[in-house]
């Protein structure tokens, strides 16, 4: 059974040392979904080539496994963690990465949910479960020169939260097909005592307050290649999420993750620096593309309290090196609700695997920058060719405005278009009107709107369901 809830604080005591020791806050994970390292999509890929072994550092913690088998997993269960002195628990989130190598051997990465170290514990798997044991290093805080270490906790029955005294017994999970539930563990209640996975200070054995209660890692299949289109990512779900490339270009330590909001939309974010550029990438998966085909490739932005900057840009590999060509050239985002940025003629030269790349590069100490719902599809090279002389014109001391245009005379291929066709004029993604039975140039369609005098342009976008030519303009 998959346990969830609402974020609560227990009725849980912190003797006062444990109140005045407090983790890096750099490595709280309490909100955020992000892989669990800056490029871990990409890492799963290239891992295979790049192994070399365990590697420990000169405090016993692991931060690199031996070779074998990568898989992500998405979290479930209750975290535990302090904020402002209390303990809260709340739902888990983000995912876990965990390779198997041939011989049996686990390791798992950042085991706790609610504290990314991006470290290693190391096991065993045989049959249907996996061994831990308990008392693994997991960092090295140099403050109070103590390592540590992932081990059993207690609650007792009066809410007073401990290290558990017998650190001997292993931690136990269970397999059933790509599912992987942690035994052993329950959430605390008044008057009886609960055991979670908890990480302890190593020199005086006590708990942090951080810890995972009843965990289920359900695997993640990641999608690498896109062969058949559109193509639609709104990173609802971890597949899709973990199927993104996430590089911190800089290495300041401030990238995208993802974040869901009250009305559980998931959407990437990029919070900013302070001190620095950003220059932070979410890279698509490798997506066919024919050469000769004209595509349309957009995604959804906005900003929270502050400019912000963004651009697209493709390439063959999932690098930031590897991000030549231009596809939406850098925009200042300003708005608060989600616009459409997009491009409606990328085409490439020769036929193969592209990589879309939507690139934050907003000014040091700035806000908040999003990217949700990104979209590639082909368009039918059947279809009108868009139109021209595309202009809404203010009529004096009036709220309105007069739209006229030039009709296509060829399709999208350079073939002459022949017969009638309809044009759909836009506003925000909603019909406004149609201009019904239009002959090609030289004819100029004319409407007249009162909604507004006031008309920002964005680029024309085809319907390719309808065949028809869209002109999408935004009316503010």
């Amino acid at each position: 059974m998959l346990l969830t809830m609402a974020t609560l604080v227990l009725a849980i005591s912190l003797s006062a040392k444990q109140m005045a020791r407090k983790l890096p806050q750099g490595k709280l994970h309490t909100t955020m979904l992000r892989p669990t390292h800056p490029q871990a999509s990409s890492l799963l890929k290239q891992k295979a080539a790049t192994a070399t072994g365990e590697m420990k550092d000169e405090h016993g913690v692991i931060v690199s496994p031996a070779e074998g088998k990568h898989q992500l997993y998405s979290r479930s269960g209750i975290a535990m963690y302090v904020s402002d002195g209390d303990i809260v628990a709340s739902d888990q989130m983000g995912a876990l990465e965990m390779v198997e190598c041939t011989d049996g051997t686990i390791y798992i990465k950042d085991i706790i949910s609610s504290y990314q170290a991006e470290t290693w514990v190391k096991g065993t798997k045989q049959g249907d479960v996996i061994t831990v044991p308990s008392g693994q290093p997991i960092y090295y805080d140099y403050e109070y020169e103590t390592t540590l270490s992932v081990g059993w906790g207690t609650i007792t029955a009066e809410g007073v939260l401990t290290k558990s005294g017998d650190q001997s017994a292993p931690f136990t999970f269970t397999v059933e097909d790509d599912v992987i539930s942690l035994q052993g563990t329950s959430l605390w209640e008044e008057g009886s005592e609960a055991s979670f996975m908890s990480i302890n200070w190593d020199d005086d054995n006590t708990a942090t307050g951080y810890g995972d209660i009843q965990s289920v890692w359900i695997k993640v299949e990641i999608i690498t290649h896109v062969d058949e289109l559109p193509y639609y990512n709104d990173f609802e779900t971890p597949d899709q999420q973990y199927s993104f490339s996430i590089l911190d270009a800089n290495n300041d330590g401030y990238t995208w993750i993802y974040m869901v909001n009250t009305d559980d939309n998931h959407y990437a974010r990029y919070d900013s620096n302070i001190d620095l550029v950003a220059d932070d990438w979410l890279v698509s998966p490798a997506i066919r593309l024919e050469a000769g085909q004209l595509y349309c490739v957009a995604f959804d932005t906005r900003s929270r309290s502050s400019e912000e900057r963004i651009e697209m840009k493709m390439g063959t590999t999932a690098t930031a090196e590897g991000m030549t060509i231009q596809v939406i050239e850098p925009t200042s985002v300003e708005w608060d609700e989600d616009q459409t940025l997009q491009n409606t003629h990328v085409s490439v030269s020769e036929t193969g695997y592209y990589y879309f790349g939507i690139h934050a590069i907003s000014i040091e100490d700035t806000y908040r920058l999003y990217a949700d719902n990104f979209l590639v599809e082909a368009i039918p090279m059947d279809a009108p060719a868009a139109v021209s002389d595309f202009n809404a014109v203010a009529t004096p001391e009036k709220l309105e405005a007069t739209i006229t245009l030039t009709a296509p005379t060829k399709k999208i291929n350079g073939e002459p278009l022949q017969g009638l066709i309809s044009i759909d004029l836009l506003r925000d993604d909603n019909l406004i009107t149609t201009f019904e039975d239009v002959a090609p140039a030289p004819h100029r369609p004319t409407w007249t709107t009162t909604k507004n005098s006031h008309w920002a342009t964005t680029p024309i976008r085809l319907s390719p369901t309808t065949k028809r030519v869209g002109a999408r303009k935004a009316l503010s």
